[in-house]
């Protein structure tokens, strides 16, 4: 019977095996004192499963691409096949420092900041489609006015420290846009025919604040306004407004054939890092290319323990980059303890929901949040009913949910589930399972 509430900040977690859960006081031990756990509660408040706890027990320090363990030392498996950027703030986009960005390499996860507090980012893949992220005075970017008599940019290669802390941030001056008409660009096209894309470049003032254009054309153009500050980086993300994106720039852009851009502008002196284009409604941590498009390859964790309780509450706070707008099937947490039996806690068409098994044994309802946001998610069952929380005010119940059977094992899975369903692409933190249906909110 499933008795769970799960809290988690938005992130994906793959399935776990590891040592087991241990079953012992509650009390986490550091030089022989209890530490304080969730809630604030003092040494001995320990429910039955905690990972990413607020107090950051278990998880060592943001971006050291070392493993965490659960609350207890529960071992955490997880596996990435190749590189990814980690951020030390998270899923921050404004008041990005040199050096916050560093690379993790295979199997290595990435702790991430997360409100305040440590959590896991688990991604799917995602493929990078921009050619030369980080070298604007490559060939591979046009330099132009479209004609208009504003002249081109000017490239001065690696000028500055970059998020990365390495001296490859690119001096883009952009002309003035003043004028009706005037475009001053650093453009590339993408073949895209299917599907809309997303598009994210880390912008600084050389010395000045002020706002770009980010922009794509898809017969015509649409842009998102890119505004920026010399005290430190903004990641900047548009999304195209229909499939087909043939063209992608960022600039000085004053024209009647863009919509939505920083239009008017005066002439712009900025520092450019890391631009991406990802088949896909919204934007991932970043990933570096150089001749072709790069690929990040999708992370799976988990984390194996006792017999989880089938009763009980569960919960997790979780942060995305994005706001709800969710891919079909994406999972929180999931913790099987068959093929069809166990319980899922899951956003199935837009419903946040716990599960038996399938989608068809569950409780939702809909939902809506903000990019950004990190909500706290909770689920109870008492063995005949099921309750839905989000910070900590009823969603749905208690509702009626069929039992479940006798456990056959019982991995946690972080951000994704054992069914294939799609991955979180976010950040999980503050994750809660207790026998007591009270307990984890």
């Amino acid at each position: 019977m499933l008795t769970a509430i799960l809290t988690f900040a938005l992130s994906q977690l793959p399935p776990v095996s590891g040592q087991p859960l241990r079953l012992d006081d509650g009390c986490a031990r550091t030089g022989g004192r209890c530490q304080t756990l969730r809630n604030g509660r003092p040494g001995g408040s320990l429910a039955f499963f905690e990972f990413a706890p607020s107090n950051g027990l278990g998880m060592g320090s943001a971006c050291a691409c070392t493993t965490p363990t659960g609350a207890k030392g529960e071992a955490l498996t997880f596996t990435r096949t190749g590189d990814a950027t980690c951020s030390r703030q998270g899923l921050a986009t404004t008041g990005i420092n040199n050096g916050d960005l560093t690379v993790c390499t295979a199997n290595q996860p990435r702790v991430e900041s997360s409100g305040g507090v440590l959590g896991l980012r688990v991604e799917g893949a995602r493929t990078n489609f921009v050619q030369r992220s980080d070298a604007f005075d490559n060939a591979y970017w046009a330099k132009t006015d479209d004609g208009s008599g504003a002249g081109v940019p000017t490239v001065t290669a690696n000028f500055a420290v970059s998020p990365d802390g390495t001296t490859n941030a690119e001096r883009i001056q952009f002309n003035s846009c003043t004028t009706a008409g005037f475009i001053s660009k650093v453009q590339s096209s993408h073949s895209s025919t299917t599907v809309p894309g997303t598009f994210a470049v880390y912008v600084r003032g050389n010395g000045t604040s002020g706002s770009l254009s980010l922009c794509t054309f898809i017969g015509t153009g649409s842009c998102s306004t890119c505004s920026y500050v010399s005290g430190s980086w903004t990641r900047c993300t548009h999304t195209a407004n229909a499939s087909g994106v043939t063209f992608f720039n960022l600039g000085c852009t004053n024209s009647g054939s863009y919509s939505g851009g920083a239009g008017g502008q005066p002439a712009q002196d900025v520092l450019v890092y890391g631009f991406q284009g990802e088949d896909a409604a919204y934007a991932t941590s970043y990933i570096p290319t150089v001749a072709s498009a790069v690929t990040r390859n999708a992370e799976t964790t988990s984390l194996t323990s006792a017999v989880l309780p089938l009763t009980g509450s569960a919960a997790v706070t979780s942060q995305r980059p994005y706001g709800n707008a969710l891919a079909p099937n994406q999972t929180l947490v999931d913790a099987l303890v068959s093929t069809s039996s166990g319980w899922r806690f899951s956003f199935v068409s837009s419903q946040l929901r716990i599960e038996k098994g399938g989608p068809l044994a569950s409780v939702g309802t809909a939902t809506t949040w903000a990019a950004g946001e990190s909500p706290r998610w909770a689920a109870s069952f008492d063995g005949a009913n099921a309750s839905l929380f989000v910070n900590g005010t009823v969603l749905i119940g208690p509702s009626a949910l069929a039992g479940f059977t006798s456990p056959i094992y019982t991995p946690v899975a972080l951000g994704w589930d054992h069914q294939g369903f799609a991955s979180f692409d976010g950040i999980v933190s503050r994750v809660c399972v207790d026998p007591d249906p009270t307990r984890c909110r």
